[in-house]
């Protein structure tokens, strides 16, 4: 019996992976004509994650078809996974909505420190280090070490002082 929950999950990331591969990196990233290090390219990073996806959605899809469970073959369906789904990608969408106005390393400040939250983190050690340092660590490697311009925002004349 296919774990439903499991082998759906999998086709969801499958589908966002080869999605990002196919059609949103290609037409959502401008290439240069030509970059010297692949590394450097704005779409490096992006198709790593992109490919990331895609195989642990086939990862997860083919260990649900291959797993045998005796049971029912329609469990019963908890709304809390699938609230905070929703709640995820409305997060993400403020993020992408807030970016250019406040900035990277507030905004994935914010976005960190509240996603933790929802995901059941509740030690501030954990917490504050992460939501503050990750995004500030990011910004300088970015912007300073890869010349990638990142939006400062309102916190842009403090950035420009690191």
């Amino acid at each position: 019996m296919v774990r439903n929950r499991d082998f759906w999950a999998g086709i969801i990331f499958l589908a966002i992976g080869v999605g990002l591969l196919v059609f949103l990196i290609p037409v959502g990233i401008d290439e240069p004509k030509r970059v010297k290090f692949a590394v450097m390219s704005p779409s490096y990073y992006p198709r790593i994650i992109a490919i990331a996806i895609t195989i642990i959605g086939l990862m997860i899809t083919l260990g649900a078809l291959a797993e045998k469970k005796p049971g029912s073959s329609f469990p019963n369906i908890d709304a809390r996974p699938i609230f905070k789904v929703v709640v995820v990608f409305i997060a993400f969408l403020l993020t992408a909505y807030a970016l250019p106005h406040a900035g990277f390393v507030l905004t994935c400040t914010l976005a960190l420190f509240f996603l933790m939250i929802l995901a059941g983190e509740r030690n501030p050690f954990i917490i504050a280090p992460v939501a503050l340092l990750l995004p500030i660590c990011l910004h300088l490697f970015f912007a300073k070490i890869a010349n990638v311009p990142i939006p400062g925002g309102i916190l842009e004349p403090f950035l420009q002082g690191i």
